[in-house]
């Protein structure tokens, strides 16, 4: 008797391949005089399991290492100005950045070459009856964790790019 596997077996098989092909990789070895690097944390209803930055007058949109805490880390940014312009939980995105320029400007980080840069800490809560929806959140700057915190998490990733050199014992440069 031969098995059988079922549509849906196939799809969820399928579903973490592709998963698991495309997860961050560690970060490799960067240039750090004539590159940036922008770092940060997200964190809400959901685990973040992604984070993206549109880099103004660009079409080229960087995607960071995120460790299962929310903190992310891009570690080879060219220097310029970048919106965090969105992030993923459970498989849907949510933007950050929209048609409000006043709202658009918490998520501005301008990166310069060879600079370590906060994008800061968030948190994000959910609307009515407290849904968390990509058409239904808010998001706050929040003190906790610090960028110190979030810096020394990161640490262990960093290591290998040239960043651990920088981030030593250093504070980072505010970015936003």
């Amino acid at each position: 008797m031969r098995p059988t596997i079922s549509r849906r077996t196939l799809l969820l098989s399928s579903l973490l391949i592709a998963a698991c092909a495309t997860g961050a990789a560690r970060p490799g070895p960067v240039d750090t005089e004539t590159r940036a690097m922008i770092y940060g944390h997200i964190d809400g209803p959901k685990a973040v399991q992604a984070v993206e930055l549109a880099k103004m007058m660009s079409p080229r949109r960087p995607k960071a290492f995120v460790n299962e805490r929310g903190d992310f880390v891009f570690h080879d940014v060219e220097p310029g100005d970048y919106g965090l312009l969105r992030f993923g939980a459970d498989g849907q995105w949510y933007y950050l950045l929209t048609g409000d320029k006043e709202n658009n400007k918490r998520f501005i980080v301008k990166a310069t070459a060879g600079g370590v840069h906060y994008a800061g800490s968030w948190r994000v809560t959910g609307e009515k009856d407290n849904r968390f929806t990509p058409d239904e959140f808010s998001i706050e700057r929040v003190e906790s964790p610090s960028r110190q915190t979030v810096l020394e998490r990161l640490r262990p990733v960093l290591v290998g790019t040239g960043w651990e050199r920088k981030v030593g014992g250093a504070k980072g440069k505010s970015g936003g």
